[in-house]
């Protein structure tokens, strides 16, 4: 039987048991292939048994698309001994993955073929894509970010050569580089030094205008783990633990380093002849008017507390001080940071590993906050005290703060958690906000 005749059998079949046909689906087999020619320019007209003529429409089954384009791609390639450098013999590959960079669907139905064909037309998809990244079209901009985000987390090691001296160029595109740092960190390796040099000089007057200068700084923050104790030395001596008359925007990337660092490698940090240097930043940074500032500093000193902490060694007292003192800021903005510091000390940290002498200074701090005549401050100030105190699994942890509080302290505590804890602790808990505002969420 012919195709039409197939096509006709089908649909009366689908007639008989009651079913209105208004589309046909199909891969991409010969057999199909020789049945989608009738439908000319996908679309099959046909006469129904009443006399009416109604139309029946092709769909493609986009998953078959995306395995045989691939296919197609792969047996257009030439693999040289090295396996990595790779000659085209079809460069036409290359505008038409440029032409699907501009289209959402485009990219969400080809994604698989897409990232393929990015790894392996690096040498013509790569710069058009670096030019897509500052283009003034949000959309383009964020779909090309993602086929660069999957590129290189399938394989980084072949285009990172190209990459790096790209995006550390001026000007510094942060969005890109975090990306970077986040798929592709340990095929960095041999570049740590190169960025971890180039990003700090190049951010003193070249930053891409649409991209936050927290992202850049991140950055380098979440690269430190990964260098060397003399390059780590050589970029906070430098670059992150110096006193100079920069501009503010400089001054806050510094104190993203700082906390960024902390949150991800304090040991590596700390281990270096700037501890001390580092707890007095901080301690500046909390006291400073510049909101911004001021909130990295807190940030900071919520992931070292939470360093001391996880391996049971004593605080600070001048960190922890500075830090309570915070809740005492004129600013709420600064006071919700610091209410949400200490929820996610409780989420981070179990209850034991909280010491008697954090929750001496910060329970009544809390108790403070739920007085606060800003609502958000007073609700944020609640949440935290019912996860400090783990009251939504049992009153345990509460006994035993207020037998290390004084009296006064003691019976805040007991009426803040009589009239406003216990009923709010029976109630669902919210979803929590990222801590750290570097991360692309």
């Amino acid at each position: 039987m012919n195709a039409r005749g197939t096509i006709n059998e089908i649909l009366e079949l689908a007639e008989d048991i009651g079913l209105e046909v208004r589309a046909f689906v199909c891969d991409r087999g010969g057999a199909s292939l020789q049945m989608a020619k009738k439908f000319g320019k996908g679309v099959f007209k046909r006469k129904g048994r009443d006399g009416s003529m109604y139309e029946i429409r092709l769909l493609s089954d986009y998953p078959q698309i995306v395995k045989t384009f691939a296919s197609k791609i792969y047996k257009n390639i030439i693999y040289t001994a090295q396996h990595e450098k790779l000659n085209l013999k079809t460069p036409m590959l290359s505008t038409i993955f440029d032409k699907a960079l501009q289209n959402p669907s485009q990219v969400a139905l080809l994604s698989e073929a897409t990232c393929a064909a990015c790894i392996i037309l690096k040498t013509d998809i790569l710069p058009s894509m670096l030019v897509g990244l500052s283009d003034p079209d949000p959309e383009v901009a964020e779909n090309t970010l993602d086929g660069l985000r999957q590129v290189m987390s399938i394989k980084s090691r072949v285009v990172l050569p190209y990459l790096v001296p790209q995006l550390t160029a001026p000007p510094v595109n942060a969005k890109a580089l975090s990306i970077l740092v986040s798929v592709a960190v340990e095929a960095l390796t041999k570049y740590l030094e190169i960025c971890s040099v180039k990003i700090p000089i190049n951010a003193r007057s070249h930053i891409r205008r649409s991209t936050p200068q927290a992202l850049l700084f991140g950055c380098l923050g979440a690269l430190l783990k990964y260098l060397s104790t003399d390059q780590v030395d050589d970029v906070l001596r430098h670059h992150v633990v110096i006193d100079d008359n920069d501009d503010s925007s400089l001054k806050h990337g510094r104190t993203v380093v700082i906390f960024v660092g902390l949150k991800e490698s304090a040991t590596t940090i700390l281990n270096t002849a700037h501890h001390d240097s580092i707890l007095k930043v901080l301690i500046t940074n909390i006291s400073l008017d510049k909101v911004q500032i001021a909130g990295n500093g807190i940030r900071g000193a919520t992931y070292l507390i939470e360093y001391w902490m996880i391996n049971k060694l004593l605080p600070a007292q001048l960190i922890v001080t500075a830090f309570t003192s915070a809740m005492n800021y004129n600013s709420n903005d600064i006071k919700q940071l610091v209410t949400k510091s200490c929820n996610h000390m409780a989420k981070t940290l179990e209850a034991s590993q909280i010491s008697p002498e954090i929750m001496r200074y910060l329970i009544p701090m809390l108790v403070n906050g739920t007085k606060e005549k800003n609502g958000y401050v007073k609700s944020n100030a609640v949440i935290a005290l019912i996860s400090m105190l783990s009251l939504r699994d049992d009153e345990t942890t509460y006994s035993k703060v207020c037998d290390i509080l004084d009296a006064g302290a003691r019976d805040s505590l007991n009426e803040v958690v009589s009239k406003v804890l216990r009923k709010a602790a029976i109630q669902p808990a919210g979803k929590d906000e990222e801590f750290d505002d570097t991360l692309l969420i």
